[in-house]
């Protein structure tokens, strides 16, 4: 009912005169479906009058551009936060299997998230060899055309 005095407000206040012959009609029956029709003939008439304006936007690229020092931090966010990571044993050098103890799951799982960080899909071949937290940040860092 909030939504029908509200839509009836914005009607009367844009075209009074449709609203005083629709108005009447509807306060005495109760019926919704009368309002609808009525108001369906108002927005015909109201958008044949307006002039619709677009504004236009633009937005450019993504975030602010990667370093190779913020594409480090976020590789070694998501690994602190994989909780198969020993974070006191994690290091730039640290191997996943070797180092911190991973199996070849573990390895799929952080690749993954590493795809969802960055936004990108690594291929599987590329994914074999990314076995280092170096080797993800010097990868992502060639992606994203990142040299330093």
């Amino acid at each position: 009912m909030r939504a029908l005095s509200k839509t009836l407000r914005f009607v009367s206040a844009t075209a009074p005169n449709l609203v005083s012959k629709a108005a009447p009609k509807v306060l005495a029956t109760g019926f919704q479906h009368c309002l609808l029709s009525q108001l369906a003939s108002v927005q015909n008439q109201l958008t044949c009058c307006q002039v619709k304006t677009q504004v236009s936007l633009r937005k450019y690229g993504g975030g602010p551009p990667l370093s190779l020092k913020l594409i480090e931090e976020r590789v070694f966010l998501v690994l602190r936060l994989y909780d198969k990571v020993d974070p006191s044993k994690l290091t730039l050098e640290s191997h996943f299997m070797n180092d911190l103890g991973l199996d070849s799951l573990d390895h799929v799982e952080v690749i993954m998230a590493m795809e969802d960080e960055f936004g990108f899909e690594i291929p599987d071949a590329d994914a074999e060899r990314l076995l280092r937290p170096a080797d993800i940040v010097r990868y992502v860092g060639d992606h994203e055309d990142v040299y330093e």
